[in-house]
């Protein structure tokens, strides 16, 4: 058996929306005010980063994720000199309040350690900017291999980021909290889908995690979730494929579904 994670929202959570971005925009409103002597607002900025990526994920590009790259065009948009290293910054926030990891995700992790199950991430982020991460939250050694997008050159759902090691066995497991990236990516090359979703309503929890995808309830929250995904990047999918094996509140629910 081999187990392959996303990170962001099902291991833990990265310092991009609380520590980097605020910083950011700061910064770039700084410079902009700076160098040209009129104000400008920081959702104006804001509103050209997110641009910026949605342009190039909706070309389904990698480097949809090289936020260094992302940030230095919007720089040079703005006429601002920008050079703000990503990957030096991050360091800064690789502490509490910024990154946390799930009291559930590490207990899984041990679990999954214990029982010589071979683990693997596959995230749709640079190398640069997971694997700190990982590093400061204590789980990096976990897993055999940390599969990125740049390293891959390839973005879920795209087969190409799911390595052969994982789609070459015979038993693979793919836990991730998006129906589009994460189960769609993983059901089309024949995995089984554990798909987290943290917000689950309480009159799902009475049915077992498989029972729960074939409910209509589930349904609707897996495609009101999917249609959030879609107004992003505008992938082909199949419509069968995007509804997990099993539905998960929390990854308390997933040792006992491996056995």
């Amino acid at each position: 058996m081999i187990i392959s994670f996303d990170l962001d929202g099902v291991l833990m959570e990265n310092p991009f929306s609380k520590g980097l971005f605020p910083y950011i925009k700061s910064e770039l409103k700084r410079q902009y005010e700076n160098h040209h002597d009129q104000l400008i607002k920081e959702e104006i900025i804001w509103k050209n980063i997110k641009y910026e990526f949605r342009k190039r994920i909706k070309a389904h590009l990698y480097t949809a994720y090289d936020w260094d790259d992302i940030i230095q065009t919007v720089a040079n948009d703005l006429r601002v000199p920008g050079q703000i290293d990503i990957s030096k910054l991050i360091k800064k926030y690789l502490k509490k309040p910024y990154i946390h990891l799930y009291q559930d995700g590490k207990e899984l992790l041990n679990k999954l350690q214990e029982a010589n199950i071979e683990l693997y991430v596959v995230t749709n982020g640079y190398y640069k900017y997971q694997y700190p991460v990982l590093e400061a939250l204590g789980i990096d050694e976990y897993f055999s291999e940390i599969i990125t997008t740049d390293r891959a050159q390839a973005v879920k759902p795209q087969s190409k980021i799911f390595k052969s090691q994982l789609t070459e066995t015979d038993n693979w497991i793919h836990i991730g909290d998006s129906p589009l990236m994460d189960v769609y990516g993983a059901n089309k090359l024949s995995a089984t889908s554990i798909l987290v979703f943290r917000e689950l309503s309480e009159d799902l929890l009475s049915l077992s995690p498989s029972e729960r995808t074939k409910s209509k309830i589930a349904k609707e929250l897996i495609n009101d979730k999917l249609d959030k995904e879609l107004s992003l990047n505008k992938w082909e999918y199949e419509e069968d494929l995007i509804y997990p094996d099993y539905l998960v509140k929390s990854l308390d629910e997933v040792f006992p579904i491996l056995k």
